[in-house]
């Protein structure tokens, strides 16, 4: 393995003058996208949750009987028992993977321990559909479609599930929901309309801003809720393409990805990275990676099979895809990808050092000389910033000179 540097424009501040150096890892040739049987059982896999840095996974089997835990991105899996054996379609988890949530036919299953215990707190008896959360898990939204006495909208919590309210979302059929890293930005696909609407205010207000009339089946958010991506089929006579919004769901385009039962989408935090997958429940379909924002689109996996789910890291490199009725895969870049990007914010006293969550560990070191190699670990904490998913160390503000850099903690 090859370590190159890559030096950056020495940035200036008043009496500050730091180099951000930011770490390239390669290797000789980059490895095929071999993607890994996991160890869970076979089983009609049915949404799959991954923590921001990939390690953490969680997994829901259709008729809700139990949710699957991993702490080692896929290696190993545990049990977790759900109460009522209840049906479900969507799970959903913080960024450290201790707060879940999963839709049950009529509850909405909440764990804070992540997965070692489940209560239904107060949610009210829907017909869910779909959930998602924000990275600290406070805030969450979810779906419901109408059947006998439910109600057909979204609901929204600011407290952790210990209250639902009913959002001012036309009282629609809705099929999937995706947030942001602070669960003010939502993105939801309203099937009876065959529209997308979009939320500013966590759900408070809502506004429809939507591709071409389509059969939305999935809909993915980056951290800042400003790249959307939107999928359509979900069926073997209705198939559709993949949308892209750079503005928050403003305004659309269609990306270059084959039209297709699309049924999943996923992203990474910063909307580069995105995995599709098609098919379904009763049809077969493809998985598809783009990792340039959806400009190209690659298959990367040979299976025909029924994809349901999909979900990525924060940084992009570690991929797991479900397959109803039958296995969990998981796909790791981390060996043949960039590490993160070094960024610098600079106030009057402070110096806030950021990088995006990665799923290696890297270590930020400093040196008061590039032509010595007395590199050392910075000794600030480094803080998890869960508004964007950006691990910062806070610097006070100095006469002194400093270069920074990431080395990998493996």
């Amino acid at each position: 393995m090859n370590v190159c540097l890559r030096s950056e424009p020495r940035l200036r501040r008043g009496c500050l003058n730091l180099l951000i150096i930011n770490l390239v890892v390669a290797s000789g040739s980059a490895p095929a996208q071999n993607w890994t049987t996991t160890t869970a059982p076979v089983a009609n896999w049915i949404s799959v949750a991954s923590s921001a840095d990939g390690n953490r996974l969680a997994a829901l089997i259709q008729n809700g009987e139990t949710v699957y835990i991993s702490t080692n991105a896929g290696g190993n899996w545990t049990v977790s028992s759900p109460a009522n054996g209840a049906f479900g379609s969507s799970i959903a988890c913080s960024a450290d993977g201790s707060i879940l949530y999963f839709n049950g036919n009529t509850q909405i299953f909440r764990s804070t321990n992540s997965g070692a215990t489940w209560s239904s707190q107060n949610s009210p008896s829907e017909n869910w559909t779909s959930v998602a959360c924000s990275a600290d898990g406070r805030l969450a939204a979810a779906t419901s479609a109408t059947r006998r006495s439910s109600t057909a909208g979204v609901f929204t919590t600011v407290n952790a599930g210990g209250t639902w309210n009913f959002s001012t979302a036309p009282t629609d059929d809705w099929l999937a929901i995706a947030s942001s890293a602070d669960g003010n930005h939502l993105a939801a696909i309203d099937i009876l309309a065959a529209a997308i609407y979009t939320s500013t205010d966590a759900g408070n207000t809502w506004a429809q801003h939507s591709p071409p009339v389509q059969a939305f089946s999935a809909v993915a958010s980056s951290a800042d809720g400003t790249r959307l991506f939107a999928t359509c089929g979900n069926n073997a006579t209705v198939n559709g393409p993949i949308y892209l919004s750079t503005n928050g769901g403003l305004n659309w385009t269609q990306t270059t990805a084959p039209v297709t039962n699309w049924t999943t989408v996923a992203c990474s935090a910063d909307g580069n990275t995105i995995l599709a997958g098609g098919g379904g429940v009763s049809f077969l379909g493809r998985l598809f990676l783009s990792t340039d924002g959806g400009a190209s689109w690659n298959q990367t996996n040979v299976l025909l099979t029924h994809w349901t789910s999909v979900a990525i890291s924060a940084d992009g490199t570690k991929l797991v895809a479900a397959e109803f009725g039958g296995h969990i895969y998981t796909l790791d870049l981390s060996p043949v990808s960039l590490s993160p990007i070094l960024s610098l914010k600079t106030s009057a006293s402070n110096v806030v050092v950021s990088w995006l969550v990665p799923s290696m560990n890297f270590l930020l070191q400093q040196n008061a000389d590039l032509t010595l190699s007395n590199w050392t670990d910075v000794p600030t904490t480094p803080m998890l910033n869960l508004s964007n998913l950006q691990i910062e160390v806070t610097l006070p503000q100095t006469n002194d000179q400093f270069y920074y850099r990431l080395r990998s903690g493996n």
